[in-house]
């Protein structure tokens, strides 16, 4: 696997980050690098990161395969959105159809060892909420990626107001 260095993992998200907490977690993570293909586990220090990131920040720890996955930490925000404690469950026993659909995302950070973000994602069981997502790798042995920190930034869409114009508009909750 071959190592991917600040520079390249800037250039690897190919659009700008919107949200300003994700925005942060990205940056914190580039600092990290130093020529690694991703920082360890414990070079994430929640003191680094900006308290309103904390909610909607999450690790998964990887398995063998998909459903193996197992999320270790999960923030408020996620667990209010989906309605699920994710903390401890592995993928394979959530009831959550949306996993299924994420596998390529999930797979593109393990296997490519790269960032992943996807602003403006629709959200498939809510109509009305779109997000923000970024996925970043993390190395316990510098030689494959064994975590996976990640965070979304849920956004309700609305109906434009009379004279708005049309389509949905997204509004940061």
């Amino acid at each position: 696997m071959q190592a991917v260095s600040r520079s390249r993992a800037r250039e690897d998200l190919g659009v700008p980050i919107r949200d300003s907490d994700i925005g942060a977690l990205y940056r914190h993570w580039c600092a990290l690098l130093e020529g690694r293909i991703a920082p360890r586990r414990e070079e994430i220090d929640p003191a680094d990161l900006p308290a309103s990131l904390l909610p909607k920040i999450f690790i998964i720890q990887i398995g063998a395969r998909f459903d193996d996955h197992r999320c270790t930490l999960a923030g408020t925000a996620l667990r209010s959105w989906t309605g699920v404690e994710l903390t401890g469950k592995r993928f394979g026993d959530l009831p959550i159809a949306v996993w299924n659909e994420a596998q390529a995302a999930y797979e593109h950070v393990v296997e490519q060892a790269a960032p992943y973000y996807r602003p403006g994602l629709a959200s498939r069981t809510d109509p009305l909420r779109a997000y923000d997502k970024l996925l970043l790798p993390l190395s316990q042995n510098g030689l494959s990626i064994t975590r996976i920190i990640g965070a979304i930034s849920l956004r309700l869409r609305r109906a434009p107001a009379e004279g708005e114009g049309g389509g949905l508009e997204a509004v940061r909750l």
